[in-house]
């Protein structure tokens, strides 16, 4: 590769240039070992750039975009999963508010028929206090 005409050994400001990209970015790269790199004979950083270089920047060789496209569309999956459940959520306390509201109306009708039946209760009651010649005349 040193050989190559289009292959050159520049200093990180020169490739950052050349690559489009910000010297911290090509510094990062230098760090994770993803750009091959050595130290030139003035004891700074030179990174190779060829066209193998040229087409990874170009073809978005960045892998943390990538990696952050992905975290992105999991978190949106992720999203809609539960927007999903909050909406079952919702209509599950609605069937249930409806029920208890059925069961609150049945509960109110059995208690006006129990009233009901208390009060002929307490008539037959009073009819039957009476005594035997009262019971008779009325």
């Amino acid at each position: 590769m040193a050989g190559d005409e289009a292959a050159a050994w520049l200093p990180l400001g020169e490739a950052s240039q050349r690559l489009g990209i910000s010297v911290d970015a090509l510094r990062a790269r230098v760090r994770r070992g993803l750009v091959e790199h050595r130290k030139g004979n003035d004891g700074r950083i030179v990174v190779l750039v060829n066209d193998e270089t040229m087409s990874r920047q170009r073809l978005g060789g960045d892998e943390s975009d990538d990696r952050l496209r992905q975290e992105r569309d999991e978190a949106r999956a992720e999203a809609d999963h539960w927007r999903g459940i909050a909406e079952a959520a919702r209509l599950e306390a609605a069937t249930y508010k409806e029920q208890a509201e059925a069961a609150r109306s049945i509960a109110v009708a059995q208690a006006e028929a129990k009233d009901v039946l208390i009060a002929e209760l307490r008539e037959l009651l009073a009819v039957a206090r009476l005594s035997w010649w009262r019971r008779w005349w009325r």
